[in-house]
Parts: structure tokens; sequence; C-alpha cells
């Protein structure tokens, strides 16, 4: 699968690759609506990443991107319809990748770090301002910096 995670246990696997999932619906929930829009620019830009990302995490996207866009469907489904009570159970998954990444090639982390990061920050900007785009409701400029639960790998000891 990703060699990276070989040392991985199951568990962490899939936590790993629920992460660009769990961070979309935080930073596009946190407004407590979902739109059509959001989904859109996460399905195509973990697409897109499996494409033009640094050659270690290309698998990565390559296998997130598959079905990304059923496992986001799956989990607005499972978790609670509003923020308030669906965030703090998103904040602690991502809590938990601080533990996992320091286990994985540092190259590795450091490029995911940066990747979800920017997932984020776009779908952030995929709602609002002019045409829909460039502008952050506060909500999700809230959570975007919220989005701080996940360190940079360089900062963990």
């Amino acid at each position: 699968m990703i060699p990276q995670f070989s040392e991985l246990t199951e568990d962490e696997k899939a936590l790993m690759f629920d992460v660009p999932v769990l961070a979309t619906i935080l930073i596009a929930g946190a407004d407590n609506c979902i739109d059509k829009y959001e989904k859109q620019v996460a399905t195509e830009l973990t697409k897109y990443k499996s494409i033009t990302s640094e050659p270690q995490l290309q698998d990565y996207f390559a296998y997130v991107s598959s079905n990304f866009r059923e496992r986001l469907e799956q989990l607005i489904a499972e978790l609670p319809g509003k923020a308030k009570f669906r965030n703090p159970y998103i904040r602690e998954q991502l809590t938990k990748v601080n533990a996992i990444i320091v286990k994985i090639n540092p190259e590795f982390s450091t490029e995911f770090y940066k990747s979800i990061k920017e997932i984020a920050r776009y779908v952030g900007e995929a709602s609002g301002g002019v045409l829909g785009y460039l502008t952050i409701s506060k909500a999700e400029a809230r959570a975007l910096n919220n989005l701080e639960m996940i360190l940079d790998p360089k900062n963990i000891k």
C-alpha cells in the first residue's frame, strides 16, 4: 500500500487516510453547512494532488482520492449535523495524527502536513466571496485556525 505506513497499525492507517476528509468536514462544516462546492473542491483537490504532489505523497493521494467523495458523504451522514457536536470529535481524531506522523518518514510527514493545510485553505475558500470563491466565512476561518491541532512535524518531539 503506502510504504511510509508499514510501521503503522490498521487503526493508524485508517485515520491517516481519513485526515483529508475530516479536515474537509471540520472546515466546510464550521458554519453548519457543507455545500456542494466545498465537497467538489476537496474531491477535485485530492485527485489533483495524486498527480502533482511531491512523489512520496502521490500514492497516498491516489488512494485517498479513489473513494474520497464516498467517504466524505459517509462521515457527513454518520457524524452529528451541527458543528458544535461534530467538531469536538473531529478535533480529537486530528489530534491523534501528531503521535502517528512522528512514526513516518520526516519528508513524507512534512509534505503531508503542508498538503492538509492547503486542502483546508482551499475548502475554506470554496464558498462565499466573488462568484463563490476566495472568501472564508468567519466560522470557517476560526476552524481553519483551529486546524492547529495537527502540529508541524518539525515541532513535534
